[in-house]
């Protein structure tokens, strides 16, 4: 649908496997050609992205910016087979289709290759960050809010009151073969040297899905392997919890503060 305002259209690309994957892709109706983007997924507990036009965008879509929701396998968007193959130990479905997606907007000359920036919200923050340790080059900037990102230690942890249910979705380190699929494609386990994009963290002090503890640790070994210099921040919310403030206006703050950071790279 086209409006005086925004342009909406889905498309589809092949995966690298051969399966085709929709994005949900929203721009201004004259944008910069090509124009920058942000690029956000899911992918986890069968939970489709919500396709819902969301207010919070405008600052960027009136900024020229482009939108672009990619509907990576292990989400609910096409049913539960969609989740299960991207569930358990095909969650490299979800990693490859999210790095395929990009490339595909790279190639297709879509998108400015320069100002490409991907945002990560809770287990969303898997497939992103798993993206940024392969191919840290395709980012100019990474927000990741209320991050899963230290999967082995999170689902090591039984007292955590989630890891019951979590490790029907991401697999018991416990099992041999669960540990070593895990610390394959696990944010924290695969930080590497070389150079990261920009990167902001934002966590809840009082998060208790995701201790904010799992970013403190995150950031620190990240800064620790990282050869670049692009800034690594983070921002400890005092209000809220997992889902962010319950003061609407409290959570628009944290979207300008998304927003300011992206901007400004």
């Amino acid at each position: 649908p086209v409006t005086s305002q925004r342009i909406a259209r889905q498309e589809w690309y092949k995966s690298r496997d051969g399966t085709w994957v929709p994005m949900t892709w929203l721009e201004p109706p004259r944008p910069p050609n090509p124009p920058p983007v942000l690029i956000t997924s899911y992918g986890a507990y069968g939970v489709p992205l919500n396709r819902a036009y969301q207010p919070q965008w405008g600052p960027l879509l009136d900024r020229g910016f482009a939108v672009v929701q990619i509907h990576v396998r292990g989400g609910g968007e096409l049913g539960p087979t969609w989740h299960e193959a991207g569930r358990y130990r095909q969650k490299e479905n979800s990693i490859n289709d999210f790095i395929d997606g990009v490339d595909y907007l790279l190639g297709s000359g879509k998108i400015d290759h320069e100002r490409v920036f991907t945002r990560g919200v809770s287990a969303g923050a898997v497939i992103v960050a798993a993206a940024v340790n392969r191919r840290p080059e395709l980012f100019a900037g990474v927000v990741l809010r209320a991050p899963y990102l230290d999967l082995i230690g999170s689902l090591s942890d039984s007292t955590e009151w989630l890891t019951p249910s979590d490790r029907l979705e991401w697999g018991d380190p416990a099992n041999p073969q669960d540990f070593a699929y895990l610390a394959s494609y696990s944010p924290y386990e695969q930080i590497r040297s070389q150079a990261y994009p920009p990167v902001l963290l934002i966590a809840a002090r009082q998060d208790n899905r995701v201790p904010m503890s799992q970013s403190l640790r995150w950031l620190a070994r990240l800064r620790a392997h990282d050869t670049g210099i692009g800034v690594k921040l983070l921002h400890l919310a005092e209000e809220g919890g997992h889902f962010g403030p319950s003061d609407q206006y409290e959570m628009r703050k944290q979207d300008s503060l998304e927003y300011a950071f992206i901007l400004s790279r």
